[in-house]
This record gives structure tokens, sequence and C-alpha cells, in this order.
């Protein structure tokens, strides 16, 4: 898929290429994106859809990975499977997963090791903000002539605040666990694939590409329900929440159509 298609403010279709660049347009009055936090503000952009808020607001999770050793001789219990979570609160803008050596062993019995090597990964908020974004560059196109992308992205201080209580928390969590630090890694955009944002959800369209529901601002018929969406990183994995907005654009479509 190249383009969206629309006419007097209504989505009519899509513009479609096949593989040996034949080019067909699809009729249909509901177009509903899902194609990635970069590949859906590509098409929307590439296909001149109006929207202050298309492709900005690019966000993500910092993340930092650290690892610890643990001995296990004085643990009075089998191990078992090591999967912690310290879940984000009000006051505390990140969580941490733990896992360790008998992480991927769900349905095997594997012996007590001496010692255990446990990741610490912490994931944080990053802030919204207008100046990440991404934009079409005239002068690279892909095989099928659709502009590629480029990505403006930075970290605010504010987001590096929260990477240092980060690095913080993670050693804390170290010690707690009488865990010996033998890694922490340093903070490096790109590190985690979490990004968010670029056809945010909101009711201003000077803000928000989408309305709540998912809908293009301005443009009956024309969805959105991927990662693009999702206006504010929180901690976690987004996946799931994805999945529920989606959802909640696919109940919303039915009832549009009784």
């Amino acid at each position: 898929m190249t383009e969206v298609l629309t006419n007097n403010g209504k989505a009519v279709g899509v513009k479609v290429m096949t593989r040996d660049k034949k080019t067909y347009n699809l009729k249909g009055k509901t177009v509903d994106l899902s194609a990635s936090t970069f590949e859906t503000p590509r098409i929307l952009l590439n296909s001149g859809i109006p929207g202050r808020a298309i492709g900005h607001y690019l966000t993500t999770h910092t993340r930092i990975t650290g690892v610890g050793n643990i001995r296990t001789a004085g643990f009075p219990e089998t191990l078992g499977v090591l999967a912690l979570l310290v879940p984000r609160t009000a006051e505390r803008d990140y969580q941490i997963q733990l896992s360790g050596s008998y992480f991927n062993y769900l349905y095997e019995l594997k012996p007590m090791l001496e010692q255990v090597n446990v990741g610490y990964g912490a994931s944080g908020v990053v802030e919204s903000r207008y100046e990440n974004y991404v934009v079409l560059n005239p002068r690279r196109v892909d095989d099928y002539g659709v502009p590629e992308l480029e990505v403006e992205f930075s970290y605010s201080a504010k987001d590096k605040e929260v990477f240092r209580r980060m690095g913080e928390g993670v050693k804390r969590a170290l010690e707690a666990s009488q865990a010996t630090q033998t890694s922490l890694s340093s903070l490096t955009a790109g590190l985690v694939y979490h990004d968010m944002g670029t056809c945010r959800m909101g009711y201003d369209p000077a803000t928000s590409a989408t309305d709540p529901y998912g809908q293009i601002h301005g443009v009956q018929g024309l969805y959105v329900a991927d990662n693009s969406v999702i206006p504010t990183s929180g901690a976690a994995n987004p996946t799931l929440t994805t999945v529920a907005l989606a959802i909640r654009t696919a109940d919303h479509l039915m009832k549009q159509l009784r």
C-alpha cells in the first residue's frame, strides 16, 4: 500500500502496488491503517493527509540493562522460574524486570546452579514532544516510489533525569538481591523497540492526529490502530495497550456500520 485515497474529507480507498510495480486503486468507505509507528505516518504523509501532529510526538522508552551475579547457597528453597517485576508507580517513572538463568526453562527441570546471572531490565517514561518526529525525504525513495523516512529524535533533560533515577533503582535492586554487579548499560537511543506516538490520539487536532477512537481528525472513515496512536509512553511494553485500543476501534466501527 502506497497511499490513502480521499475525496472531500472522506476516505474512499487505497492505492496499492504489486511486486511487479502494477498499481491498483481499491475502493472502500473505511480505511484502517495498522502499519507501525513509522510506516503508518509514512503512508499518511505520502498521501497528503492534513494534520499538524501526524509524524510528530515520537516517543519510546529509555532502557537500562544491568547484570548481577547471585550465589544460591543461602536460598531456602528451589529457585524455580526467575521472573520478577517491580512496577512503575506515581513516584517512580520506570519499572524493573528481573530475569535469570532459569527464565526460559518454564517446563523443564534444571539442576540448581551455585551462581546465577540475573538481568535487571529497567524501562523508563520518555516525554512526548513535538520536536521528536518523522518526515518524508523526497530525495530518497524506495522501490515503489514512496519517499523514505528521516527520524529526528533526542532525549529531553527530564528523560535524562528519569534515566539517572533508573540507574540508581537498578543498583538498589542489585544490592537488595545481594547480587554482584557485572555490567550496566548507558543511555542509548534505539536500545528498546517500543516506539509510539506518531499518530497520537486526543481531542485537539493541534496536538493529536486521531480522535479517541483512532479516526484521523478531519478525514471521515480513515482510522489508525497500531502503536502510533498511543499518546504517552508509560513504562511497560505497549503491545497489550495497542491490542486493547485496536479492539476498541473495531467495536466503534461495528457500531458505525449498524
